[in-house]
């Protein structure tokens, strides 16, 4: 039986300002934030196989390789 099973499927990736690194914290965690809650907005009900949005990570890169995460709670 597969009722225990998670499944993940990313849809969007965000693509956030070019100088987002260069903001101050509290802007750059404004447009995060208004991201989220676009993407909320879009696709909350709207997913394949009834998904379910519950939260969001954010995969910090640089040079290709991943060096952090965030998790994010729903707008």
């Amino acid at each position: 039986m597969l009722s225990n099973t998670t499944i993940v499927i990313t849809i969007h990736r965000a693509i956030l300002w070019q100088n987002i690194a260069k903001m101050n914290e509290a802007k750059r965690e404004l447009v995060i934030q208004q991201c989220l809650a676009t993407h909320y907005a879009e696709y909350n009900g709207h997913l394949p196989y009834n998904g379910v949005i519950k939260g969001y990570q954010f995969t910090i890169k640089q040079r290709n390789e991943m060096v952090d995460t965030i998790e994010y709670d729903l707008p």
